[in-house]
């Protein structure tokens, strides 16, 4: 892997000295030059992922890996300081070869731990998780529109196919009519939900990162940086938010990041609402995404709280995120 490895570096001006394998998916790399200065490389196969958009939302094509590289050129000017990314030979931020994941970047070296791996308080790495997600949202609308708009989107389109899939899973009796008809209903109150924040989409809607998570977010001095822009998409600011607390869990870590969102960009009346509805979104997602499986202890432990907590709340107006305290 080395020589391969070491045939991408040739395309850039540099003199490396050493290459450390970081994760088993043999994907991301970090170089050191003969200055000490290191980098980090990173490669993409040339696929969209591992989710059902529609076959014209890719992730891993030039275009949107391009994408991705103006996405952190723009960010890492700003608060956030995230990795910028290093033109090549060519002045170019992806440079191509013949290997199996035929497309690499390379950006700046954070020397941070990533969260998962960080000895702080997990309540105190999800308060400043909610600050970034927020400074990353005031990036966006600020710069960030029209690049995002050119990503893939997970807007109205996208919550139909969820519920789309769902049905196919009734149909092939992989859940229950019943249940199915609990999930439809939570899809129509979120494209209600969805359908309120158009009305002001300048504000609502923009470039979200949808994967923050502790494997994620790198975390030094009450500082979080997020990583991995790959899976970056056009959608609701608070659709990012929904899935964080999903990714995070419980309810006291749910409210740091809630309020330290809060205090960077104040929640409008009602929005709470939207992250619960996005939440469960999320959760419908990740149900779809296996729901040609028969048999799933986790879908049917998901499909009770579903039933007796989900549901209800969305339909009442009410529920977890909307209890909770942030100021």
């Amino acid at each position: 892997m080395e020589k391969e490895i070491a045939e991408i570096i040739s395309n850039y001006d540099l003199n490396v000295s050493s290459i450390e394998n970081l994760n088993k998916d043999n994907d991301v790399f970090k170089i050191t030059d003969s200055t000490g200065t290191r980098y980090f490389l990173k490669m993409y196969g040339a696929d969209g992922g591992d989710d059902f958009m529609p076959g014209d939302n890719i992730y891993h094509t030039h275009e949107q890996i391009k994408l991705e590289a103006e996405i952190l050129s723009v960010l890492s000017g700003s608060g956030l300081n995230t990795a910028a990314p290093l033109k090549n030979k060519m002045n170019e931020y992806v440079t191509i070869s013949d290997m199996p994941l035929p497309y690499s970047m390379i950006t700046s070296f954070i020397d941070a731990p990533p969260m998962e791996k960080s000895k702080a308080p997990l309540k105190e790495m999800a308060y400043y998780t909610g600050i970034a997600a927020a400074r990353l949202h005031l990036e966006s609308a600020d710069k960030l529109l029209s690049i995002a708009n050119k990503r893939p989107h997970k807007r109205q389109k996208y919550m139909r196919e969820i519920l789309k899939r769902l049905s196919d899973g009734a149909a092939l009796g992989n859940i229950s009519s019943a249940q199915f008809a609990l999930l439809n209903k939570c899809g129509e109150i979120i494209l209600d939900c969805m359908s309120e924040l158009d009305a002001d989409e300048q504000y609502n809607v923009g470039l979200v990162h949808t994967d923050i998570r502790a494997a994620n977010c790198l975390y030094i001095q009450h500082k979080v940086i997020p990583i991995d822009f790959s899976r970056s998409v056009f959608s609701y600011y608070l659709y990012d938010l929904g899935e964080m607390c999903a990714h995070m869990g419980g309810t006291e870590i749910q409210r740091e990041i809630l309020r330290g969102y809060h205090g960077i960009k104040p929640f409008r009346k009602g929005q709470l609402f939207a992250v619960q509805a996005f939440f469960v979104m999320f959760l419908m997602m990740v149900m779809a995404e296996g729901i040609e499986t028969r048999d799933s202890k986790w879908r049917d432990d998901l499909l009770v709280r579903f039933e007796n907590e989900f549901c209800p709340g969305l339909v009442s107006g009410k529920g977890f995120f909307q209890s909770i305290d942030i100021l």
